[in-house]
């Protein structure tokens, strides 16, 4: 990197790329990036031959963080338990746009580094952690998630009722 902060990656493939700020507090994150005049598309940048590959990113350090407590059915704290923000449908397929915790002994979570945008707000009695990353296990309880919408540097606080497990998960809601 020279000392105006600007770096040069040479023998680029073409392809799509995800930029990623690597922030041990989880409070960075690229807030737009373009290659030339193409910019940042669902987090994915791509890379042409012959084209102006002229990379900009722009980064902010103000990431939201949602926390809260979980209570069960009969309004106790649920312990022990995961708690997921899932991302819009849209920015699914790359798992750096989920964050997950898991409760303390009082049912309480705190969830960093997410950045601007609409998510759901998930904690289930039973799961496998990574569960939430498969879409079909993510359908049976879309309905039951919080919608939650996120502003840059958004400090918000949320109380969840844990979801219990469906009986038949592949069935239809009803």
């Amino acid at each position: 990197m020279q000392s105006d902060g600007s770096f040069l990656f040479r023998n680029v493939s073409e392809g799509e790329y995800r930029p990623l700020v690597v922030d041990a507090n989880r409070n960075c994150f690229v807030k737009s990036a373009s290659v030339g005049t193409s910019p940042m598309v669902d987090g994915k940048l791509a890379i042409h031959s012959g084209g102006d590959n002229s990379l900009e990113y722009v980064v902010s350090c103000r990431a939201s963080q949602v926390a809260g407590q979980v209570l069960n059915g009969d309004s106790l704290p649920a312990t022990g338990v995961f708690v997921v923000l899932v991302p819009d449908k849209s920015l699914r397929d790359d798992f750096s746009n989920y964050h997950d915790a898991t409760t303390d002994q009082y049912g309480n979570f705190l969830l960093k580094g997410a950045i601007p945008g609409d998510y759901k707000l998930f904690s289930w009695a039973s799961v496998e952690e990574g569960d939430w990353w498969d879409a079909d296990f993510l359908k049976s309880y879309e309905d039951k998630g919080t919608l939650v919408h996120l502003e840059e540097g958004d400090r918000k606080s949320i109380e969840l009722t844990l979801i219990e497990p469906l009986k038949n998960p592949s069935a239809p809601n009803e």
